[in-house]
C-alpha cells in the first residue's frame, strides 16, 4: 500500500484576463465594507469543524486489557496495536513495516516504558500509518510521520533479543505532556492520533475520545456534548523542546486512611492496569509488600482512593482497592518519588478510569474532556 501524502490545502490562483470591466471604485468600497463586516475585522472565530471518525475497538478490548485497534505501518500487515495515553509516539517491532518508508539516518536508544521497565533501541523512520477498526472497517490515515521501528528488546532483567523473530512490540503511543528517557518533552507531531491527513488539511479538529467500546478521532460540536472540560495549561516551545499542554492538576485522598487529598500532575494512562501514587514522605495508608518488585509497596485491600480535579465539581475516580466491581485497578503502587514532578505528587490512574468515564483530548483548544457513565458500561 503506497503511502499517501497529505492533501494540499491550497488551491492555485484564478487571474482574471485583462479584458475585464473594471469595478467602479464605490463599489469596491463597498465590497471591502462588506468583506470587514463578514470577517468580523479579524475577530471571527474560524467555521467550526464537523468531520471525525468512530472506529468501534477490536474484541480484545476492554478496560482491564486495554483499548487496541488495528493498524497498517508503511504498508506494512495489519496487526493489533495499544492505544497507549501513557507515552507519545509508535514503538513497533520491524517485522510488522512494510517497505512504505523512508529512512532518517537516526536511530534510539534505550526508549523505557517506565512501568515496565522493557527498553528498545533501533532505528527512526518516516511513514504513514493507517488505523481501522477490526470491527466495521472505518480507516484513517496519518500523514508520513516519524516511527520508532525496534531491532533491540532488553526487559527489565537487561535480558536483551535483537531477532527480529522475538521482538512483538506494537504501542501506539497518544499522550500528551510525556517525557522522553533524556527528559524531553516529546514533540506532539510523534502523535498519530493528531496528524491525521485531514487534520493536516485543516478540515478536522485535532483530538480524540476514548472509550470502553470506541475511539473517536476529531473533536467536533457534536461529539463533545455532554462532557466536563479542564482546561489545560500551554507547555511554551524552547531551543530543546515543542510547545504541548501540561497535565491538569488533580489530587488525591484515602479517606479510610484519613489522608487528605494530596495534589499534583494527573495521567489517565490507558497503557497500564495498575495505578501510581507518588506522595511526600510520611504520607501512608496501609501497605502491604509489592509481591513482583521488592523495592516498591502496594496500598492494602479495602482502603477507599478518591481522585478529584478542582476545576470540577464532582469526583473523577473513586474506588475500593482490592474491588473489581467499584472500577479499581488491578494495584495500586504507593511510593514516594516526587522529584520527577517538581515535588508534587503525582497520580496514574490507570486504564481502568474508563470504566466511570469517558475521556476526550481536544489539542487544538487544550482543553481535557471527561464525560462521566450514569451506569458502568
Amino acid at each position: 500500500m503506497p503511502a499517501n501524502p497529505a492533501p494540499s490545502t491550497s488551491n492555485a490562483a484564478r487571474t482574471r484576463p485583462a479584458t475585464a470591466r473594471r469595478t467602479p471604485a464605490f463599489v469596491l468600497g463597498a465590497l471591502g465594507v462588506l468583506s470587514a463586516l463578514l470577517a468580523g475585522c479579524g475577530n471571527n472565530p474560524p467555521a467550526p469543524k464537523t468531520l471525525s471518525y468512530e472506529l468501534p475497538l477490536s474484541e480484545r478490548s476492554s478496560v482491564s486489557r486495554g483499548l487496541h485497534l488495528d493498524a497498517s505501518v508503511a504498508g506494512g500487515q495489519k496487526i493489533g496495536v495499544m492505544i497507549d495515553t501513557g507515552s507519545t509516539g509508535i514503538v513497533i517491532a520491524r517485522r510488522y513495516i512494510g517497505q512504505n518508508y523512508t529512512s532518517l539516518n537516526e536511530t534510539f536508544s534505550n526508549f523505557t516504558y517506565s512501568s515496565s521497565g522493557n527498553s528498545y533501541s533501533g532505528e527512526w523512520v518516516r511513514a504513514s500509518v493507517r488505523l481501522s477498526s477490526p470491527q466495521n472497517g472505518t480507516t484513517a490515515e496519518t500523514v508520513p510521520m516519524k516511527i520508532r521501528v525496534v531491532d533491540k528488546f532488553c526487559n527489565a532483567q537487561n535480558e536483551c533479543v535483537t531477532d527480529p523473530d522475538k521482538i512483538h512490540v506494537s504501542m501506539m503511543g497518544v499522550g500528551f505532556d510525556r517525557i522522553d528517557p533524556h527528559g524531553t518533552v516529546v514533540d506532539p507531531s510523534l502523535n498519530p492520533f493528531l496528524n491525521l491527513q485531514e487534520m493536516a488539511a485543516g478540515t478536522m479538529a485535532k483530538g480524540y475520545i476514548l472509550t470502553p467500546r470506541t475511539i473517536t478521532l476529531g473533536v467536533t460540536a457534536a461529539n463533545s456534548q455532554n462532557f466536563e472540560f479542564v482546561k489545560l495549561k500551554p507547555l511554551a516551545a524552547t531551543a530543546t523542546q515543542p510547545a504541548d499542554w501540561q497535565a491538569p492538576t488533580a489530587c488525591i485522598a484515602v479517606p479510610t486512611a484519613n489522608i487528605a487529598p494530596q495534589c499534583g500532575p494527573l495521567l489517565i494512562d490507558t497503557g497500564l492496569n495498575y495505578s501510581i501514587v507518588q506522595v511526600p514522605e510520611g504520607i501512608n495508608p496501609p501497605l502491604v509488600q509489592d509481591p513482583s518488585v521488592a523495592t516498591r509497596q502496594r496500598v492494602a485491600q479495602g482502603q477507599r482512593i478518591v481522585i478529584t480535579v478542582p476545576e470540577l465539581n464532582k469526583t473523577l475516580y473513586q474506588f475500593t482497592v482490592g474491588d473489581a466491581s467499584s472500577g479499581a485497578p488491578d494495584w495500586v503502587v504507593w511510593g514516594h518519588n516526587t522529584t520527577a514532578h517538581a515535588g508534587q505528587s503525582f497520580m496514574n490512574t490507570s486504564m481502568h478510569t474508563l470504566s466511570q468515564l469517558d475521556y476526550l483530548y481536544d489539542a487544538d483548544s487544550g482543553r481535557l474532556g471527561f464525560r462521566f457513565h450514569a451506569v458502568a458500561p
